[in-house]
């Protein structure tokens, strides 16, 4: 849809993002271009009726953010206290609140820059940034695009954050604001070229352990950024990885979002990426990942997807991580998460194929381990679910039964349970599918 713009207001050309979250799937280039309204500046309409050092002083105590202020800072372990504040800090406060009801992101930047000694000021106006990116429509992906581009504030962002990085405060709204922005492709190669990550590593490890807030919003920004190819290198060369799974050890138990968001970014820093792989295993990342769905897998669907898909990505042309998996019960949870919901859950069924199936791949220890598990039957019913529906789980299903058939004992289990009239009628459904071919063809051969 087409919005026109009134008289004084400004329009801009943007990315629209798309509506969800499937890392492994997810295509930032191509995205189709829409025009939205950009309000006028409130921060010079508030400007022209008085100024900021006009205003008289204040209390703030609400909005969440409990920061500090140029004059007086009450900031106590996350602690909300009442901040007096100064006639400046006052009106910017107002200045803020009033862009953000109008949506008006420079007002919100331009504030902030006036204001940038303050902690107070600055945790307002990046709680504003998040609240303006937050959603994923137009209006939204337009606020980003103008954050970043017209308004240069990647760098206002970052300085920010390095100059009061002994604020537990600002790593929570700066956090909260980069998972947000970083739902834009530019923005997050922006924030790694800019030198962010290290930045965001140091805060997540200042802050991370004792504020779970703190932990999962800057676990979810590391895995946005870690859809970006050169940023997965730069959060392992960084110890991303090492931070990500301490945040893991220390809430992932009592937090899912935290399990969840730290198994898929690991996930993602495994994909194409053999350093990180090596990381992810030499650090115990397995362990971590298997004790997370043991944990939440049963009753969050998300943690059980993308555990099993941390540990297909983490078995990609690397032996000793597909050992590892095995030695630790992975196997076993695999397919654990795949009975417990990936009958109504295709991403699991879907992910649990793919992971079986890598697992299988010239390791005949696994193969056994896999038919020995009821694997088969497992793999068999999500094609009998799925298959017609979902051309991954039809060629990862094929490819994995193709794998295990050089198993003696899991050839004639295959035979026995009907598996080649599954595997011709996955080939008959997906004719036009290169990778179901390919795979129900080398199963036929296998299982003749």
């Amino acid at each position: 849809m087409l919005f026109q713009a009134p008289q004084g207001e400004t329009t801009e050309r943007m990315l629209v993002a798309p509506a969800h979250e499937n890392p492994e799937e997810v295509d930032d280039e191509n995205l189709p271009m829409a025009t939205v309204v950009i309000p006028l500046n409130a921060y010079t309409r508030a400007h022209a009726g008085s100024s900021a050092g006009g205003s008289a002083a204040g209390s703030y105590a609400g909005g969440g953010f409990a920061g500090g202020s140029a004059g007086e800072t009450k900031e106590e372990s996350g602690c909300s206290r009442a901040v007096v504040l100064s006639s400046d800090e006052a009106s910017l406060m107002e200045i803020i609140k009033l862009a953000k009801e109008e949506n008006d992101c420079k007002g919100v930047v331009d504030a902030m820059r006036a204001g940038r000694s303050s902690k107070v000021v600055l945790g307002k106006g990046l709680e504003a940034v998040a609240s303006l990116c937050e959603n994923r429509d137009d209006r939204a992906e337009a606020h980003r695009v103008m954050f970043s581009k017209t308004l240069g504030g990647i760098p206002l962002l970052l300085e920010v954050m390095r100059e009061h990085q002994g604020s537990i405060e600002i790593a929570r709204v700066s956090f909260l604001a980069v998972w947000y922005l970083s739902r834009n492709a530019d923005i997050k190669r922006i924030i790694g070229e800019s030198g962010g990550i290290p930045l965001l590593v140091e805060m997540l490890e200042e802050h991370g352990k004792s504020n779970v807030e703190v932990a999962k919003n800057g676990v979810i920004v590391l895995h946005n950024l870690s859809l970006n190819d050169d940023n997965r290198k730069r959060i392992g060369e960084a110890d991303g990885i090492a931070m990500i799974l301490k945040m893991m050890k220390v809430h992932g138990a009592s937090n899912a979002e935290v399990a969840e968001n730290g198994v898929t970014a690991l996930g993602n820093l495994a994909h194409n990426n053999d350093d990180n792989k090596k990381r992810i295993g030499e650090a115990d990342g397995i362990a971590i990942i298997l004790s997370m769905m043991k944990e939440h897998g049963v009753s969050d669907a998300g943690v059980a997807e993308h555990g099993c898909w941390a540990l297909y990505k983490l078995t990609h042309n690397n032996i000793n991580n597909s050992k590892r998996i095995a030695e630790t019960g992975g196997i076993a949870m695999i397919l654990s998460m795949m009975e417990v919901h990936g009958a109504k859950k295709v991403g699991v069924a879907e992910k649990g194929c793919r992971a079986l199936y890598n697992l299988s791949c010239s390791d005949n220890d696994n193969r056994k381990r896999i038919g020995e598990a009821g694997g088969i039957a497992m793999i068999l019913s999500m094609m009998e679910v799925h298959g017609a529906s979902s051309a991954f789980v039809a060629e990862e299903g094929c490819g994995a039964l193709d794998n295990l058939a050089f198993n003696a004992d899991n050839k004639r289990k295959i035979l026995w349970a009907n598996g080649v009239s599954m595997v011709e009628r996955m080939k008959s459904t997906w004719a036009s599918s290169a990778g179901v071919q390919t795979y129900a063809d080398g199963a036929l051969r296998n299982l003749s």
